[in-house]
This record gives structure tokens, sequence and C-alpha cells, in this order.
């Protein structure tokens, strides 16, 4: 159990791009059951920021230490689904099958797809789908992996009133079994219980805040 075990802890952290820091050293933890907002000027870092921390680019400065049960998982809506033939149901179940089981089990597909109300999609293709049900199947992937650590790329862009609904739900159901959230976010999300904010400060191309 990793309930209320810190899941992500960063000290002195910084990323950056063409070997320049891009925001001021931050320190932040995230325990089980909490969820935090990272907030920041366009350019000052937070997608470079969740890649650092998914392992995609090494840290420009500081570090950071993930609890070993807690594998991130990214969740970035704004990407377009893949070229493959799949139908909603498959494109569900197949990441379980990515991660060791020779097929997903039944019952926790159908529920991913009841929470994100695709029930009546789920033998259409992916690529029938509306840009807002598109968003919602990724939320239903989310649900069915039910990750200990979700890092959330704007997650709030370009979603539907339906769509806002299933993510706020999928992130209780993380919270509520002891995982953890970090979403980089534009706008407002009220309806995110969040425990804290993380506000990047821009280094300009001198080293000095802007």
């Amino acid at each position: 159990m990793i309930d209320e075990c810190i899941l992500l802890e960063a000290k002195a952290l910084q990323a950056g791009r063409s070997g320049r820091a891009l925001f001021e050293a931050i320190d932040f933890r995230i325990s089980g059951g909490e969820a935090l907002l990272l907030r920041g000027p366009n350019g000052a870092g937070k997608s470079s920021l969740l890649a650092t921390l998914l392992g995609e680019f090494p840290a420009y400065a500081g570090s950071f230490k993930l609890h070993p049960q807690a594998a991130p998982l990214a969740l970035a809506i704004a990407n377009a689904p893949p070229p493959l033939p799949q139908s909603v149901r498959e494109f569900v179940a197949s990441p379980l099958r990515l991660v060791g089981a020779r097929a997903a089990p039944a019952d926790s597909v159908d529920r991913a797809l009841e929470f994100s109300g695709l029930q009546l999609q789920q033998r259409s293709s992916i690529h029938q789908l509306s840009r807002g049900q598109w968003q919602r199947l990724l939320f239903a992937r989310a649900h069915v992996l039910q990750p200990r650590l979700l890092l959330a790329d704007e997650p709030e862009s370009g979603l539907d009133a339906q769509g806002m609904a299933v993510f706020n739900r999928l992130i209780q159901t993380i919270l509520q079994s002891g995982g953890g959230v970090l979403a980089a976010v534009h706008g407002a999300l009220p309806e995110i219980r969040h425990s804290g904010e993380i506000v990047l400060r821009p280094v300009s191309s001198t080293g000095l805040r802007q």
C-alpha cells in the first residue's frame, strides 16, 4: 500500500531547452490523495517539466524522486487518434495488454466505457468519434489503467461540459484510491479538489527572471 506516501518529490528542479533553464528552481511533493495544479505563462516550461518527470528528458538542474510503485501515466488530450484500425473497446483494452496482461478483464473495460459514457460507441472505430468523444475515450483508457500518478498536460483544453465532468470524476477516482495528480492548466478548474499549486516563473535567455 502506498496511500498517503510520497509519490513524487522534487528538489530545486529545473527543466531546460537548448542548454538553458526554462524556469526558476522549484520544490514540491505529491502524496497519495493529493492533486497539484501546475501554472505559468505560455513557454514557461509546463510541458517540458512533465516530460522531464516522465523521463523523456534529463533534468536541467536539481532532482526528483518517484515512489517505486508510482510509475506515472501521461495524459495529453490534444493528441489525435493513432492511425491503427481499432474499435473504441479495443483502444480502451490495449494498454492492459501492453503492461503484461494477455487480455483486459471485460468488467474493467465495461466500467471504463460506462464511466466515460461511450458504451453505445464501443464497437465503432476510434476514427468515427467526435473530438469530445475522443477526449472522453482517453479518460476511459486512463480509468482502466488506474494509475497511481497521473501527469496531465492541459486536460481542460477544448473540453465540453460532458468531457470536463468525466475528467473531474477521473481525478476524484485516482485521489480516492490513494493516487496523485499533477495537472498543467491554463484556466481555473474549480471542480477539482486540489492541495496546492506550482507556479513556474520563467527565466530569460540571460538567466534573469522575466
